[in-house]
């Protein structure tokens, strides 16, 4: 069982559960102006029509359940991910196949995919139990193949981004950036730790291309780039800034474009401006009223903070107002022993007992 804290808001006096990560809920095209996305209504490929001036949609309407996607780049070929589960979606004749023989399930924990360019290939990032990153690089034949499996001594992991044009992948964490070149000799990946990035609180989707790394530290679009020298610097110029309730970003490969797509169902298009020197929005790029696939992170258990008191007690009665989304629960416990043990209490009862202590709400 996963335990995750859970999202307490104070000034609102509300404890939230949180969702599913989804870094990879947007993927920029490499050729044209668009990109692809996930719904809860099927996955979206957004085109720009020069001669209309606006988006030309293709929807994959029984691909439902994506929680990350990427588009191959030399086609229109894409990998889309569960929380248990890979696939690879087969562009041919005007439609995208859903061939069982093309999807890998009964995985765990997974986060994060990426396409290499102009192969059948795609890397995932996944968690493994001790809570570290795992990279796993699939080839899409007659069915899918694992060519390379390697646990990494990294922590937190978030995403992954392939290097466009190369087999390289950047690794996020919550707190920073790592590069793992593929050494063709080995057929392994080994870190650049010139390239390393840290000191970040909360990273939470990530992607790159030859030249550096977008990455969305909570709700604010920075950008890294990656210097002669093998180092990383952040560079404003090409930062889109704050982007209110973004959940994810993609960096178009061999341009600065970004575009995120935030909680509420909106494409925002950052292009950068030569006049200015900053990241401007393109409006006939962007998009909004999408419905996105959001849940809430499951298996776990989620615990509140704990709320404690000074003073003894021979009864006490919680009242508490309640809100429990579906497929969910809430139970209340109080403490006599500053949190060791646990006894289960109903909102709104008297429960006969001398308490010294804490009170704790619990979700699960």
């Amino acid at each position: 069982m996963t335990k995750t804290d859970a999202e307490v808001d104070t000034d609102a006096g509300e404890v939230r559960l949180p969702k599913i990560k989804m870094p990879n809920a947007i993927d920029m095209l490499k050729y044209g102006e668009g990109y692809a996305v996930t719904a809860s209504d099927g996955v979206i490929i957004s085109e720009y029509d020069a001669a209309t001036g606006a988006l030309h949609d293709t929807k994959i309407d029984w691909l439902t359940n994506a929680r990350g996607l990427a588009i191959r780049q030399d086609n229109m070929s894409l990998w889309a991910i569960g929380d248990d589960h890979v696939q690879y979606c087969q562009f041919s004749g005007g439609a995208y196949s859903d061939d069982p023989a093309l999807k890998s399930s009964g995985l765990t924990e997974v986060l994060s995919v990426d396409s290499i360019e102009g192969t059948n290939r795609a890397v995932v990032l996944s968690r493994t139990n001790s809570g570290k990153a795992k990279i796993t690089r699939y080839r899409a034949g007659a069915s899918l193949t694992v060519e390379l499996e390697k646990e990494l001594d990294i922590g937190e992991p978030v995403a992954l981004s392939v290097v466009d044009g190369t087999p390289d992948v950047v690794v996020v964490t919550k707190t920073g950036k790592h590069y793992l070149m593929f050494d063709d000799a080995t057929q392994n990946y080994i870190e650049d730790t010139a390239r390393k990035a840290s000191g970040y609180s909360n990273i939470v989707s990530a992607s790159a291309n030859q030249d550096g790394t977008a990455i969305l530290e909570g709700d604010k679009g920075q950008y890294l780039q990656d210097d002669d020298a093998g180092g990383t610097q952040k560079v404003l110029a090409y930062s889109a800034g704050q982007v209110p309730g973004a959940l994810a970003v993609s960096l178009k490969p061999g341009a600065y474009d970004q575009a995120f797509i935030t909680e509420t169902g909106e494409v925002q298009y950052f292009i950068y401006d030569d006049a200015t020197d900053q990241m401007t929005r393109l409006p006939e790029l962007e998009a909004t009223g999408l419905q996105l696939m959001q849940e809430y992170v499951h298996p776990g258990e989620y615990h509140s903070k704990v709320v404690s008191t000074g003073a003894d007690y021979d009864t006490v009665k919680l009242t508490a107002l309640t809100e429990t989304p579906t497929g969910t629960g809430i139970v209340f416990y109080v403490s006599t022993d500053s949190g060791a043990t646990w006894t289960e209490i109903t909102p709104g009862q008297w429960e006969d007992a001398h308490l010294v202590g804490n009170l704790l709400s619990r979700r699960y």
